[in-house]
C-alpha cells in the first residue's frame, strides 16, 4: 500500500460512514461507486453511482466486503456533493 493510501485509510475511520464513497471491485455492482446515506437497524443504505439506484446491505455483509476487499473506501465527499447524493437517494 502506498503512502497516500495509508494516510487516507488512517483518517477515514470505518465507524464514521456519513459521506463516504466506496468503489465496488467485485460482484453485481463491480465498477460502480456506492455512497453511504444512512443506516436503519442492522442495514446500511447506499446510493449506487452513476445509476442512482438504492442499495441496502447488512452491516455484516458490508464489514465482510471491506475486509475481503470487495469494496474500497475512496474518500469522504464534500458536504455539498453529499447533500446532492442524499436528495437523489430520497427521490429514488
Amino acid at each position: 500500500m502506498n503512502l497516500y493510501a495509508r494516510i487516507r485509510h488512517k483518517f477515514l475511520k470505518k465507524d464514521q460512514l456519513d459521506g463516504n464513497i466506496y468503489a465496488v471491485r467485485h460482484g453485481t455492482y463491480k465498477g460502480n461507486f456506492i455512497v453511504y446515506i444512512n443506516s436503519v437497524g442492522e442495514e446500511y443504505n447506499f446510493l449506487v453511482l452513476p445509476f442512482n439506484e438504492v442499495l441496502t446491505i447488512t452491516k455484516t455483509e458490508f464489514d465482510n466486503g471491506i475486509k475481503e476487499k470487495i469494496v474500497d473506501i475512496i474518500e469522504r465527499l464534500p458536504h455539498n456533493v453529499y447533500e446532492i447524493c442524499c436528495a437523489q437517494y430520497n427521490e429514488s
